[in-house]
This record gives structure tokens, sequence and C-alpha cells, in this order.
């Protein structure tokens, strides 16, 4: 959440980052999202429109610091004045900024100034989510939500491609033969409320066996653009079992 941070500290801290790793930093930011997070730690909770533009005044501010000339802004929330920043990142123009939501205002955001959406399952107004959206999210509404970034994109005057789509596997289940991973879809369904056969698309899980997800993963990448894949909740054996079983795969 950029609000959190002043954006100059989150620019410095995400160059310093990006030279340690070698130029391989996504910067990730979002206008925060669970009312919880603010209460912990005694920040107002603007309502959703100013926190949207809070997060696009924090954006500017955060590439005007990754060039080399001085940066002044003056917005509605930060101000700088011949503004600089060392080192800078490895990559000219700083890393990809990967937007985080599911929101249509988010999803616009994206469109006009983001390199990488990450879509997760939608939000109500004050940061809460139910299984009800979790079950709504599914592979049309990616679909849907994908379609207007792209909307977005054109008429910020991008290509319609400019913006890659991101996803977390909150809910990995490698299988062993397809009958146990149609046993594991069949208990997923009936967790997250989606049909057994819908279960296979879901876009927070991954079920199968090895062959089964990466025919999957394709098929997302196909239909939809997935560029990046965050594995989580899986625990250490989890994220090693997908690293040797996948990862090889799409190298």
């Amino acid at each position: 959440c950029t609000i959190f941070r002043h954006p100059a500290m989150l620019a410095r801290l995400f160059a310093h980052v990006d030279e340690v790793a070698g130029g391989r930093v996504i910067a990730g930011v979002g206008a925060g999202w669970t009312k919880a997070e603010f209460d912990m730690l005694g920040i107002d909770f603007p309502h959703v429109s100013e926190r949207l533009r809070m997060m696009d005044e924090a954006v500017t501010v955060m590439r005007g610091l990754w060039r080399e000339e001085p940066f002044s802004f003056e917005g509605e929330y930060y101000k700088l004045t011949d503004a600089q920043i060392r080192p800078l990142p490895t990559r000219v123009g700083g890393p990809p900024i990967m937007l985080g939501g599911s929101g249509k205002g988010i999803l616009r955001r994206a469109g006009q100034w983001a390199d990488i959406v990450h879509l997760v399952p939608e939000t109500g107004g004050p940061g809460t989510t139910t299984m009800e959206k979790v079950a709504e999210f599914t592979d049309a509404a990616v679909a849907d939500k994908l379609a207007l970034v792209r909307e977005s994109a054109l008429a910020a005057g991008r290509p319609a491609d400019a913006v890659s789509y991101a996803t977390t596997i909150f809910s990995y289940n490698p299988a062993t033969t397809p009958a146990q991973a149609q046993e594991t879809a069949e208990g997923m369904g009936a967790l997250f409320g989606v049909a057994t056969d819908d279960i296979i698309k879901y876009p927070c899980a991954l079920v199968g066996t090895p062959d089964q997800m990466e025919e999957e993963l394709r098929r997302r990448q196909e239909a939809h653009g997935l560029s990046l894949v965050a594995v989580g909740a899986a625990g250490p054996d989890g994220i090693r079992n997908f690293a040797d079983n996948l990862i090889s795969r799409f190298a």
C-alpha cells in the first residue's frame, strides 16, 4: 500500500533492492484494502476514491525519482522540490510497476499506467472478502476484468497489450495421478462453491498432475496473457514442488 510510506522512500527502497537484485525487482503497489491494517498503524482509512488518488500521485513521484534529473512535483497529497535519489534503479526508468486489485478503479488505472496487473478476488469497502466473492472470481471474470484493462490502455494511448497479467495461486494442489487430481478438485469445488469442472480453471487455484497443471497454465497464458505466477500458502515443500515440476517446463 503506497499510503503506509512516503513515495520518495518507496522509490529509494525499490531502487536499492533493484540494484542488489541485479534488475529483477517488480515494484508492487496498491491502494490499501483492509481497514484493520490502517487501524493497527493508527492511520486513517480514507474512502477508496481518495486512496486511489493518493496512489496515482505516489506512482508519479516514484517514476519521477527514478530518472537522472531532479524532480519537482506539487499534488494534492505530495510535494517535492528538486528531489533526487541515489543510487538509481538498475533499469532506466525504474522497475516495472505491478498494480494489485480487482475493482474498476484499479483496473482502469492498470490500463493507464501499470506494467503488470495482479488480479485478486474483490473486496468490499471496509476491506473484507467473502467466500461468495471468492467464488465469483472465475476464469470468465478474469477475462472481463482484463478486457477493461485493455480498453483503458487504448483510451490512454497505450497498446492494448501494454499490461501483463499476474496472479497468485493461493491453493496449490499437486497430484500424482488423474484420479487423485479429480478427488482434490471435488473437495476444492465444495470449499470454494465452484463446480468441480470449473475448479480446474479457477484463477487462484492449481490442481492436477504436473502434465495437467502445465496444460492449464499454458491455457491461461494463451487465453489471458498470464505472464507471472506467485505461489502462496504452499510452504517450502510446495514451492520446491512447483519449482521441480513446473518451472523447468516454462524455462
